[in-house]
């Protein structure tokens, strides 16, 4: 049976002191998908987002409306109005759905607004023909640097001021026995529920580009440049 060898092995063969290093855009595409999956706050909202845009397809004459859908500055929807009264009675139930899940997602797409546009930018600079290494690893930390300057309580509270976000109305729930969650804390309040989504996507996105821009390779590249 033919021995199968991959092109890193092939290339080592050649050349034992060349190093490997993964591809940066591939690597900042999975960190963009970690960050995304790292809280039902985002993945959610995507998710609706995939679904407007699902909606938006099968419109048909009512894509020239979708121009003027927009979020006022209290966070309610403006411009569905049309769509609701449409004699359509699949759009017009799909938009009073979507217009439902809109006010509840705003804080989910505005996270995640804000991490994708980062990490879109960095993998556009990282697809350059004249991008090096050194290049490379300087904008994953500038990247790093920038989003961590987000995780902040301060930025955490202009983002829910802008959104004006509604107290969370709950039914009861059967509290387990204290042996069982130990010292665990239960969140009161909106902000405390959105808190730790907020700070938990952040984490995730600063540990995942440590992470893929600390390989072996580009470790052994610094210690020999």
């Amino acid at each position: 049976m033919m021995e199968q060898r991959t092109c890193q092995a092939r290339i080592r063969e050649m050349q034992p002191l060349a190093l490997y290093v993964h591809c940066g855009p591939h690597c900042v595409n999975v960190v963009a998908q970690a960050a995304c999956t790292a809280s039902s706050l985002t993945s959610d909202a995507l998710d609706w987002l995939h679904k407007l845009g699902c909606l938006y397809k099968l419109l048909g004459k009512y894509k020239t409306k979708c121009v003027n859908i927009a979020p006022t500055a209290s966070g309610s929807v403006s411009n569905l109005q049309p769509f609701q009264e449409s004699s359509n009675p699949v759009c017009a139930t799909s938009v009073r759905i979507y217009a439902t899940q809109l006010r509840g997602q705003l804080l989910g797409l505005m996270l995640a607004t804000k991490v994708i546009e980062k990490l879109e930018c960095l993998n556009c600079t990282l697809q350059k023909q004249t991008e090096t290494v050194s290049g490379m690893l300087s904008a994953a930390d500038c990247v790093r640097t920038t989003l961590g300057a987000k995780r902040t309580e301060e930025k955490f509270q202009e983002m829910i001021t802008k959104l004006n976000i509604q107290p969370i109305t709950m039914p009861h729930i059967h509290r387990p026995p204290k042996c069982l969650i130990g010292n665990a804390t239960t969140a009161t309040t909106p902000e405390d529920s959105y808190r730790a989504d907020f700070f938990k996507v952040l984490d995730t996105v600063d540990m995942q580009l440590k992470e893929r821009f600390d390989q072996g390779g580009l470790r052994s590249w610094r210690k020999s440049s």
